[in-house]
């Protein structure tokens, strides 16, 4: 049955490419649960050297079943190509880890700190790192511009990849959690983080608390040498985290392509009417100015 599967997400995976795939939630959830597949798991291999859970009836990560895609290449990229063995890496939003282990396989475990909000979904990244035997630090905090406060995350069953902070929802909402928010100031107080002479590499997907985060970390962007992976909509009209980023921050933004491709970006909106968003999203590199990390960055963009 696992087989029939494949082959069904793979070509729903096909069909739904033009609808920015719409529809193929409900293909993986209905298909699964038709098979009696709905609550296996499945451990893939990825990175080069690391293994992944895979549940059935999870369309996010059900991809990673599906023989020619591949996930976020360019952020795949910007880490090969940033993450050396004096950086740090910041997993803000871990997920179940794709990204924390990736960063495992390029530096010492010791510099890699994954924040993920959901109860659900850290205990699943902790089934992973287990997979795997690594050591990682996994904190289960919000992240954002208030250190110790207690947060209200609502989530979704059917969507761990859309969890996020929210004024609304109670204690006893089955759809809300409380969890505590820290800052990226206070993680880097904590764990003794010398930013002075290390490079610090961020991924932020934090579904809506970018800015936040970011006002989170005053001292880190105003004294470190620091990238922030992060992710624009291409669906949308505005693009409030690049605005807050360029006049607030004043940092470089750089578009980096599938292909791994790095461009200087200055004016995002007209940057993209000119490249394939079919996908929905992109990934962009902001840097703070004069440390090494805008150095490297810059150099890539000159490549092309």
């Amino acid at each position: 049955m696992f087989y029939i599967y494949r082959i069904i997400i793979s070509l729903a995976h096909i069909a739904t490419k033009p609808l920015k795939w719409r529809g193929f939630g409900h293909i993986v959830r209905k298909g699964s649960q038709l098979l009696g597949l709905a609550r296996e798991v499945r451990v893939v291999p990825i990175h080069n050297e690391s293994k992944f859970r895979v549940m059935l009836n999870d369309p996010y990560w059900v991809t990673l079943l599906v023989p020619w895609y591949k996930y976020e290449p360019e952020v795949a990229n910007v880490l090969e190509q940033l993450l050396d063995d004096k950086a740090y890496f910041f997993d803000c939003g871990a997920n179940q880890g794709y990204w924390s282990l990736f960063a495992s396989e390029q530096i010492d475990q010791a510099r890699i700190f994954s924040v993920e909000a959901s109860k659900n979904t850290a205990a699943l990244f902790q089934a992973n790192k287990e997979l795997n035997g690594r050591s990682f630090t996994v904190l289960n905090n919000a992240l954002g511009g208030k250190d110790g406060e207690e947060v209200l995350l609502r989530t979704e069953a059917s969507n761990h990849a859309g969890a996020s902070v929210t004024d609304s929802g109670s204690h006893d909402d089955d759809n809300s959690e409380a969890v505590i928010m820290r800052t990226l100031d206070s993680l880097i107080d904590e764990f003794d983080i010398p930013i002075k002479t290390a490079p610090i590499v961020i991924k932020l997907d934090v579904e809506g608390c970018e800015i936040p985060s970011l006002e989170g970390a005053a001292k880190l962007l105003s004294e470190g040498d620091v990238a922030i992976i992060y992710e624009e909509f291409t669906t949308r009209s505005k693009h409030p985290v690049t605005d807050f980023i360029v006049d607030t921050l004043k940092l470089s933004i750089y578009f980096v392509s599938r292909a791994g491709k790095y461009h200087l970006v200055d004016d995002l909106a007209a940057f993209l009417s000119g490249q394939d968003t079919s996908h929905g999203n992109v990934n962009l590199v902001a840097v703070t100015e004069g440390g090494t990390l805008e150095k490297r960055v810059s150099d890539l963009a000159a490549l092309r």
